[in-house]
């Protein structure tokens, strides 16, 4: 063959073994890392789920104390922690909770507990009047003296959500300190307990089950109820 001419046939082809070995590397490691974030998110939700529905349907009342506040810096930021007690069955339990309200110290307040696991609490904004001294072994099964009715959700916030309701024939706007409710639940209906001394402050919401006016009656008395439809 001349030395000027050319070898037209194309060379013999090659399996890509090393592209695909990147590919193969690339996605064991993003299954693995979206594995293991799958794992840890799906772990604090559920969590949180679960210390939610074990609230909401073994919820029981009783009298928390506070008696001291200490305060910390965290990412530049003040954080308070506010130090109770409270009773149950006899014993006397400590516990402290991170307070994004003004929590008086000392005072007593209403806490709400998990009958299931008294550790799943959380303490009221909602000051105990002087005439209740104790609470039941067990807790009670609804803030003493509460009555009970139908509230809507207007404007939620951090750690807080507006309540509206009618009781006596009289509006109200009062809040509760819930931190699962959030803008998806602006306009929903849920049942609300609330002190006919004070009816503004001293709410407490049923998240479940969910108010339904075309499944349940709408002629809720103006006074409220003394108990609630479910109980």
């Amino acid at each position: 063959m001349p030395e000027n001419d050319f070898n037209l046939n194309p060379p013999p082809k090659r399996f890509p073994f090393r592209l695909i070995g990147y590919i193969f590397i690339t996605a064991a490691i993003s299954v693995t890392m979206a594995y293991f974030l799958a794992r840890l998110f799906s772990r604090g939700y559920t969590k949180m789920d679960k210390d939610r529905l074990s609230i909401e349907i073994h919820r029981r009342y009783t009298i928390a104390t506070t008696t001291n506040a200490s305060y910390t810096r965290n990412h530049n930021a003040d954080e308070t922690f506010i130090n109770y007690f409270y009773y149950l069955n006899g014993r006397k339990i400590y516990d402290n909770f991170q307070a994004h309200l003004i929590y008086k110290v000392p005072a007593r307040y209403y806490l709400i507990f998990s009958s299931e696991d008294y550790r799943q609490n959380r303490v009221l904004p909602i000051e105990v009047p002087d005439s209740i001294t104790n609470a039941p072994d067990e807790g009670w099964k609804s803030i003493p003296g509460a009555r009970f009715t139908v509230g809507r959700v207007e404007k939620t916030e951090e750690f807080k959500a507006y309540i509206n309701f009618n009781y006596k024939q009289h509006f109200y706007e009062g809040y509760v300190f819930e931190d699962f409710l959030t803008k998806v639940d602006i306009g929903k209906k849920y049942y609300i307990s609330f002190a006919p001394s004070n009816p503004e402050y001293g709410l407490s919401i049923y998240l479940s089950p969910m108010f339904d006016s075309t499944k349940q009656s709408t002629s809720i008395p103006v006074e409220g109820m003394i108990s609630l439809p479910f109980n």
